[in-house]
C-alpha cells in the first residue's frame, strides 16, 4: 500500500522485487482493492533469489522500500543508503535469543541515515524511549497509524449468531512463537472450564497457520481455519463477536484492530509500553499475559459483548483509522521530502 501510494505521489512506476519465492501479482490486486485504492496498471515484477545471479537493475533516481530487516541489510550492500527506507512494523530484534541474529538485526536498525517509516505511535515510542533505544531513530523516522477500510472491516450484526450461538475467535499462529500460541489455549481453556465460553453458548474458531486439531476441555473441538484469502478473513472477523489475539511485543499488531474494527470485542496482551489499547476502541481489553489474567479478560469482554447498547456505544466511538491515503498522509510527506534530500 506504502509503495503503490509513493509511487502514485512520485509520477514513478511500481516494481515488486521478491527473494524467496516469484510474486503473485494478483495478491497486490486484492489487496489494494479490498484497501479502496487504484491497482497499478503495469507493475515490474523481479524475483531476486539469494545465493544466486538474479540481479537487480538499480539506477540513482530508484527509491527502495524494505519490509523486513534482512532485506534492508541485502539492499545496503549494493544501494547507496541515501535511496532506501525501511518500514519497520515490529521490533525485530525480539525476534531472536542473544546471538549473530540479534546482533545483525540490531546493526542495520541503527544504520546511520536510514530513514524508516514506523507502523504506529505505540512501536515508534518503544523503539526511541524504551530500555534499549535504536540509535537516532527519532530524527530518521516518522511513525504512522494502519488504516482499516469500512469496507472490509464493520460492524454487521447480521454475520453473527451462527446456530443461535455467539462466535468465539482465536488468532491462532503456533509457528510464530511471539503469538503465545500455547498461553493463548491455556486460556481458554480455563475460560471453557469457568462457563466463560460454555459449549452450548459458544462457537470456538481458530484462525491462523500451521493449526493442527486439539481438544479442549468439555469436548470442545474449535473449528480450524487456516491460509484463509484476504476478504474470506474478513468475512470471517465480521461475524466474530469475542476474540483473543496475543502478542508478546510492544505492537499492537492487527487482528486486534481488526476485531474492534467490526464489531467484536477482543482480549489481547500487555507488553512494555502496551498497557491499554483503548485509544483504537474500548472494545478491546488488556490484561496481563498470565493465564488467569487472560481468563478474566475474556469474562469481561463475553460480559461487554451481551451489553449489547455498551458494546455498540464503543464500536461508534472507536478511533480506528479508515482511509489508508489519510494515515498515510503525513508519512508519504516525509518520504517525499527525504527523497527530494537525498537527489
Amino acid at each position: 500500500i506504502i509503495a503503490s501510494l509513493l509511487a502514485e505521489r512520485l509520477g514513478g512506476e511500481l516494481r515488486l522485487v521478491t527473494r524467496t519465492e516469484r510474486a503473485d501479482v494478483s495478491r497486490l490486486a486484492t489487496v489494494l482493492k479490498a484497501s479502496g485504492l487504484p491497482v497499478p496498471t503495469d507493475v515490474d515484477v523481479i524475483h531476486a533469489a539469494p545465493f544466486s545471479d538474479d540481479g537487480v537493475a538499480v539506477s540513482p533516481q530508484d527509491i527502495f522500500l524494505t519490509t523486513s530487516w534482512w532485506a534492508t541489510r541485502a539492499t545496503l550492500s549494493s544501494v547507496p543508503t541515501r535511496q532506501i527506507i525501511q518500514l519497520l512494523q515490529e521490533d525485530e530484534r525480539m525476534f531472536y535469543p542473544r546471538g549473530d541474529d540479534r546482533l545483525r538485526c540490531s546493526e542495520t536498525l541503527d544504520t546511520p541515515d536510514l530513514h524508516v517509516l514506523v507502523n504506529s505511535e505505540l512501536l515508534f515510542r518503544h523503539l526511541t524511549e524504551a530500555g534499549e533505544p535504536v540509535l537516532n531513530l527519532a530524527q530518521r523516522s516518522q511513525w504512522f497509524e494502519p488504516a482499516f477500510p469500512e469496507a472490509l472491516f464493520h460492524d454487521d450484526p447480521s454475520a453473527r449468531g451462527e446456530g443461535g450461538r455467539r462466535t468465539f475467535l482465536f488468532y491462532a499462529r503456533p509457528g510464530n512463537l511471539r503469538n503465545l500460541y500455547w498461553r493463548g489455549v491455556e486460556a481458554i481453556s480455563m475460560a471453557i472450564e469457568e462457563g466463560v465460553l460454555d459449549r452450548d453458548g459458544w462457537r470456538v474458531i481458530f484462525v491462523g497457520r500451521d493449526l493442527q486439531p486439539v481438544r479442549l476441555p468439555g469436548g470442545v473441538s474449535p473449528e480450524l481455519l487456516l491460509n484463509l484469502p484476504w476478504p474470506r478473513y474478513a468475512e470471517v472477523v465480521r461475524g466474530t463477536d469475542l476474540g483473543l489475539s496475543l502478542m508478546d511485543t510492544p505492537h499492537a499488531s492487527y487482528p486486534p484492530l481488526d476485531l474492534a474494527a467490526s464489531g467484536a470485542g477482543v482480549v489481547t496482551n500487555t507488553c512494555g509500553l502496551k498497557t491499554s489499547l483503548t485509544r483504537y476502541s474500548a472494545n478491546i481489553l488488556t490484561v496481563g499475559p498470565r493465564a488467569d489474567d487472560l481468563c478474566r479478560g475474556l469474562a469481561r469482554g463475553a460480559a461487554l459483548m451481551r451489553d449489547e447498547p455498551k458494546r455498540a456505544a464503543n464500536y461508534t466511538a472507536s478511533r480506528i483509522p479508515r482511509d489508508w491515503r489519510a494515515t498515510l498522509e503525513l508519512a508519504l510527506d516525509r518520504c517525499v521530502h527525504w527523497i527530494g534530500d537525498s537527489r
